[in-house]
């Protein structure tokens, strides 16, 4: 599994390059951190270009007062 989230990841960075904050391989799973305002673009790119059907998690954090 290590070796597709490799590869995925190379092609994420690759496509997106700035866009992508932080790029984090956790349980099997590739998370994208992103700015909200590159949110849509990104969006776009992994449906059009990279062949994602579905959103499965959106998660926000206001560390404003933190």
């Amino acid at each position: 599994m290590t070796d597709h989230l490799d590869q995925l990841g190379a092609r994420l960075k690759d496509r997106l390059g700035d866009l992508i904050q932080d790029l984090v391989q956790a349980r099997g799973e590739l998370a994208l951190v992103l700015r909200p305002a590159d949110l849509p673009g990104a969006c776009r790119v992994l449906r059009d270009e990279l062949g994602f059907e579905m959103l499965m998690d959106l998660a926000g954090v206001d560390y404003l007062e933190y």
